[in-house]
């Protein structure tokens, strides 16, 4: 926060820069993946020796980890403004969250095209939200609102088997 004080907005050019570059690097890896239909991984893996495959490795989980620390300490200051947890609790919960999320991502994501409400006819994919009652089942409740906002569940049952070999379920 000092730096943010002392420098001002002049910080926020660091930023755009840097999303300039993850821009530039992206669009080269899709290129990449749309004329050879393999990703960057497997492209490293065929053409480069052990070792370097080894440096390339080191050097993107220290990219991710760069780039994941920001976002923990960054919700961990959101905890202690809203909730008044101590930074070291909200870096254990956020650490927790994120490995129960990764836990939880073999069942799959349900994600829905809205009938009605703010998305409809824009093509959004968005995961369906609502309120589950007190005392209703929590996978009545959410079939209830995947009903709600789509106008539809035949298709879902159906697509949801059909998408196994994915994390997405779609209508």
């Amino acid at each position: 926060m000092q730096a943010g004080a002392n420098h001002g907005y002049e910080l926020l050019w660091i930023i755009v820069i840097g999303l300039v570059f993850a821009l530039i690097i992206q669009s080269l890896a899709a290129n990449l993946g749309v004329s050879t239909e393999k990703h960057l991984a497997e492209l490293c893996k065929v053409e480069y020796p052990k070792y370097v495959k080894l440096c390339l490795w080191l050097l993107a989980e220290v990219a991710v980890i760069a780039a994941d620390i920001p976002e923990v300490i960054g919700t961990a200051f959101a905890l202690n403004i809203l909730f008044h947890i101590s930074l070291w609790i909200g870096v254990l919960l956020t650490g927790f969250s994120t490995l129960l999320l990764i836990g939880l991502q073999k069942y799959g994501v349900l994600v829905v095209q809205e009938k009605s409400g703010r998305f409809r006819g824009t093509g959004v994919w968005k995961i369906p939200t609502g309120v589950v009652d007190e005392g209703e089942d929590i996978f009545k409740a959410a079939m209830r609102e995947v009903k709600e906002e789509t106008g539809d569940m035949g298709h879902l049952l159906a697509s949801r088997r059909m998408a196994r070999k994915s994390s997405l379920w779609f209508r």
